[in-house]
């Protein structure tokens, strides 16, 4: 009998590690599915991370972009502003509507009027592809020296 129960004692003995051995299975196959979900999760946190600094940079440039262009189409005004200061002082009697290119979508266009004695207007228009900036120059005197009484910048004319 003593052999009956050991052997009981055996089989029951083998049927618990068998069963710890499955515990220690399916336990190490929880760690794994753990660490397959947090490496998961890891990742969509880094590619959304990815995503809002690259959409970030791009709004960077094209706001970079813009004001670049905005900066130019002033110049350019001011430039067209200047070339028309020039074109009075070579000829005071000078009026009309004249224009400068710096590039293929760039220009200015200047127009003089006569205000009648020695005022004067000049309306000027900068633009860089569909960026406009637009200056209006009051003139008060012309002679011995021009006299710029207002340098304005306006939406409109």
């Amino acid at each position: 009998m003593k052999r009956c129960q050991k052997s009981k004692v055996n089989r029951q003995t083998l049927n618990v590690k068998s069963q710890m051995s499955k515990v220690k299975s399916q336990s190490s196959d929880i760690k794994g599915y753990v660490v397959l979900i947090s490496v998961l999760i890891v990742g969509a946190v880094g590619l959304a991370v990815s995503v809002s600094v690259l959409l970030l940079s791009t709004g960077a440039v094209r706001t970079s972009l813009a004001l670049d262009q905005s900066n130019r189409t002033k110049g350019y005004a001011d430039a067209c502003v200047e070339e028309a200061l020039w074109q009075i002082k070579l000829d005071d009697t000078y009026t009309g509507t004249a224009g400068l290119t710096f590039d293929t979508d760039e220009t200015c266009e200047y127009t003089i009027i006569d205000g009648g004695g020695e005022n004067r207007m000049v309306q000027s228009t900068g633009t860089v592809k569909d960026v406009v900036h637009k200056s209006l120059v009051t003139i008060t005197a012309l002679d011995p020296e021009i006299v710029v009484s207002s340098w304005l910048e306006v939406a409109d004319f």
